[in-house]
């Protein structure tokens, strides 16, 4: 009879534990889930390739993605990943991979910071001189040559989720890895 009723608060005692750790849960991005096994440092840190990308309601992906006069077009971007001691939330590298007329690719660094909260990632697509001469023109809040602070909306191992109102326009935009 002991046995059966100290079997019985032990189960009680480990579903109490269970349903108040899952109570306790928020998540961290509005449209992410629950639960995640690996830190949002880890999740972030590769290449990126563009998903699509809205300004004000409008799909302005094609925009991304078209060719410049000069033969260039944006690739990917990347954050790159955890290597030895190296921490993506805690590096500043940032690399946008362009296409040039099929041919090859080549890359404009820039720069991003991730906040404490993991919740926005500041982002400089990289210096609007790189871009001007490859002839690739801003399309909403890219290569517009500025630290812009996007809202982290869903991080998983697959995708990257981010909004930012920018000059007066609300843009989102997904990433695929």
């Amino acid at each position: 009879m002991y046995r059966k009723l100290r079997n019985i608060s032990q189960a009680f005692i480990l579903i109490l534990a269970l349903s108040y750790s899952f109570v306790g849960c928020k998540k961290r991005y509005e449209e992410g889930s629950l639960i995640s096994f690996e830190s949002p440092c880890k999740r972030i840190g590769q290449e990126w390739k563009l998903e699509y990308l809205f300004i004000d309601g409008i799909d302005s992906t094609s925009y991304m993605n078209a060719v410049s006069d000069s033969g260039y077009s944006f690739s990917a971007m990347n954050i790159p990943s955890k290597e030895g001691e190296y921490n993506p939330c805690g590096h500043n590298d940032l690399t946008i991979e362009v296409n040039y007329k099929s041919q090859g690719s080549s890359n404009i660094y820039g720069r991003k910071e991730i906040s404490n909260s993991k919740k926005t990632i500041r982002i400089n697509t990289g210096e609007i001189k790189q871009f001007q001469l490859r002839g690739i023109k801003p399309v909403g809040p890219f290569f517009t040559g500025e630290y812009l602070e996007f809202r982290i909306k869903r991080l998983t191992k697959t995708e990257l989720w981010l909004d930012i109102e920018y000059k007066g326009k609300y843009c989102w935009v997904h990433f695929k890895s």
